[in-house]
């Protein structure tokens, strides 16, 4: 993808492979990985569940190492740091964003953000100030003293892209960052990461089983199998796209609006009108879904 003078990643011939317990194959986890990485770029690693994205990503964040091969990030061969270094390098050369947002649930916002910045001993005030631009910059500046548990989830993975900007890092690497929102913030999610990119110059690597939010990123690498079975210069995603998975959120949003204006006393057996969620009966007192909480959320 480029030459190794601009790479900020290259990892040559990377396997990664668990002991098995008993009588169980070795595990194989990546077989034979080699891919590189310029500096500034935005790639989605693609692949189904278990074909090892996520086990590439953590070698990646120096969260695990290869068990053969070599990755060096931002000029720095992760196979040869001691542990101490490794912890160095997750500080201050890469931030995380993960599917789960893995907010501390006691701290608010700001001190969810402040706290990278204290693994590299940024003084207190410096770090209430970044804190609070990064959080302005998310959109979520009015939102800097409340925890977690007072925000929709769109709004803590806002939170949480805003965490691994702290320390300025090389790269960013998120996982899966949108499995977990419904259309509207998937959208302001992966809006808000390629701003970053774009602004900042950080590189970015997203995990992803989704096509469409992979079509955020300039390459799409196909894996397979710990394989890495194909590169693809993607077509990039826009608002006008449409999600795959924004298909089923409306016919839901449909069948709960009928719902709503039709009233629960409506006989069962009566059909559904034409449109999205064609054939979908009401049901009286019918649960709402997720879905008709988005408009409240802030995402």
């Amino acid at each position: 993808m480029s030459d190794a003078a601009g790479s900020v990643v290259i990892a040559e011939k990377v396997y990664r492979e668990y002991a098995a317990q008993g009588d169980a194959e070795e595990v194989k986890a990546l077989r034979n990985v080699s891919f590189r990485i310029p500096k500034g770029g935005r790639v989605a690693i693609k692949g189904e569940s278990g074909s090892g994205k996520s086990t590439l990503l953590n070698l990646l964040g120096g969260l695990d190492l290869p068990s053969r091969g070599s990755i060096v990030v931002n000029g720095q061969d992760l196979t040869n740091l001691s542990e101490r270094e490794l912890a160095r390098f997750r500080a201050t050369t890469v931030g995380f964003v993960f599917q789960a947002f893995n907010l501390v649930p006691t701290l608010t916002a700001r001190e969810n953000v402040e706290l990278p910045m204290e693994a590299v001993n940024t003084g207190a005030a410096e770090a209430k100030d970044r804190a609070l631009a990064l959080l302005e910059a998310v959109g979520m500046e009015e939102r800097a003293a409340h925890r977690p548990n007072r925000m929709s989830g769109g709004e803590q993975q806002r939170v949480a892209i805003a965490r691994a900007l702290a320390n300025r890092p090389a790269l960013v690497l998120a996982d899966e960052p949108t499995g977990n929102l419904d259309t509207k913030s998937r959208r302001a999610v992966m809006r808000l990461l390629t701003e970053v990119n774009e602004k900042e110059g950080t590189t970015l690597v997203v995990v992803t089983h989704n096509s469409y939010t992979a079509g955020y990123c300039d390459t799409t690498l196909r894996i397979h199998r710990g394989r890495i079975i194909g590169q693809v210069t993607n077509r990039r995603t826009s608002e006008t796209t449409p999600d795959p998975e924004e298909e089923d959120d409306a016919a839901a949003d449909a069948a709960d609006a009928e719902e709503e204006s039709t009233g629960s006393g409506r006989d069962e057996r009566a059909p559904t009108s034409k449109g999205p969620g064609t054939g979908r009966k009401p049901t009286a007192g019918a649960r709402k879904t997720d879905d008709d909480d988005d408009d409240d959320d802030d995402s």
